[in-house]
């Protein structure tokens, strides 16, 4: 039997799909229809991408993967952490960048405490090399190995000045050596605190003997002073001339004076009748001519009594003493100086020449001791101006 004929039409194409409307659906639940032309309301924000969930962009997405909406939760890249963090970071960059202000840098303070203390290094300095010329060579038991004699100090009117001065520049130090120890002590730079600690010791070791120095020297003069003026005051009440108080101070000066120049020279003091040639010396107005004769007289007899006083026995006791510690504390300043690594070469330099000329000044040998005074005196100045970097 043969097979039935296969049909040559084509299949019926399906349905088709109805159009779609340009109308928008009507939602069940919506408002007032808007006017013609006006623009449809942009969806609420819901905080997540639209996007697929796993794809670059979405919310689960890693940031390693190409997701550069969302940040990574962990450590500073959060917002509130990021927030926090830039204002501390903004601070270091402001606190590095910041200039220097004077007198808060780490070498030097040019606060008034800093100036007091420069001038007060010259005024010291040139006071020290005045007080070098006003010395004798005194004679003293033979040393070994050194000449005989030693050095002591003439009480002149140049003398007691220039030991004023140093004593009130070595005060006018102790401040600003003082707020340097406590700088270094906060640092906690043991070297720094050795040398500053040195350095302070050494100033308030100078001021003790300034003050015992200027102390014996003005009382012993003042002592002499007071008698010549008790004399002259009351021969001239007796003889009935009037007298004032700056004639009478500068006659009694002159008085006493004479008397110290003779102790200045390694002699005792003046005579009664030295006296009376000296009074006849000095210019006064003929009618207390007698008085002035009396007050050279009373110096004189003061001289062989009181002299030297307690405040110049007291000196004596302890100045060289107190000379070989400021010695020592030069010393310690400048090893110290030296294993500091950011000082210059001036600055260690004038710390061994300060350190050795201190030395030389407390052996008390004639000439060795004056120019070891001078020379600590110029290094310890020029170590100052010119070691800061």
């Amino acid at each position: 039997m043969p097979p039935p004929p296969v049909s040559r039409s084509l299949p019926k194409s399906p349905p088709s799909l109805p159009k779609a409307s340009s109308e928008e659906p009507k939602s069940p639940v919506s408002g007032p229809k808007a006017p013609p032309g006006a623009k449809a309301p942009k969806p609420a924000a819901t905080g997540l991408n639209q996007r697929d969930s796993f794809g670059p962009g979405s919310p689960l997405g890693s940031p390693g993967f190409g997701n550069t909406n969302v940040k990574n939760p962990i450590g500073p890249h959060l917002p509130g952490a990021v927030n926090a963090e830039k204002p501390r970071r903004q601070a270091a960059v402001a606190q590095e960048q910041k200039p220097k202000q004077a007198g808060n840098t780490d070498n030097e303070d040019n606060g008034p405490l800093a100036t007091l203390k420069g001038v007060g290094e010259g005024a010291k300095t040139g006071a020290d090399l005045v007080l070098g010329t006003q010395t004798r060579n005194a004679p003293a038991p033979q040393r070994r190995f050194a000449p005989d004699g030693q050095v002591e100090a003439q009480n002149t009117r140049i003398s007691r000045g220039a030991n004023k001065v140093g004593l009130a520049a070595t005060v006018a130090q102790l401040p600003q050596g003082s707020k340097e120890l406590i700088d270094a002590v906060n640092k906690g730079d043991a070297r720094e605190i050795t040398d500053k600690a040195a350095g302070l010791a050494s100033g308030a070791l100078n001021a003790a003997k300034g003050g015992l120095e200027t102390t014996a020297q003005v009382s012993e003069f003042r002592s002499l002073r007071k008698a010549a003026k008790d004399k002259l005051l009351t021969t001239a009440r007796g003889d009935g001339v009037k007298v004032g108080r700056g004639e009478a101070n500068r006659v009694a000066g002159r008085a006493a004076q004479a008397n110290l120049d003779p102790l200045n020279q390694g002699r005792r003091s003046l005579t009664l009748s030295a006296a009376e040639e000296a009074a006849k010396k000095l210019p006064v107005r003929p009618a207390l001519k007698d008085a002035a004769k009396r007050a050279f007289e009373g110096a004189s007899t003061a001289a062989r009594r009181t002299l030297p006083t307690t405040a110049a026995k007291a000196a004596g006791r302890f100045v060289p003493g107190l000379n070989w510690a400021i010695a020592a504390a030069d010393s310690a300043a400048a090893v110290a100086t030296w294993k500091n690594p950011d000082a210059n070469g001036v600055k260690k330099a004038a710390a061994a020449i300060t350190a050795l000329g201190s030395l030389a000044a407390a052996t008390n040998i004639p000439v060795v001791s004056q120019l070891g005074a001078g020379a600590s005196a110029v290094s310890s100045l020029v170590g100052s101006l010119f070691g800061e970097d």
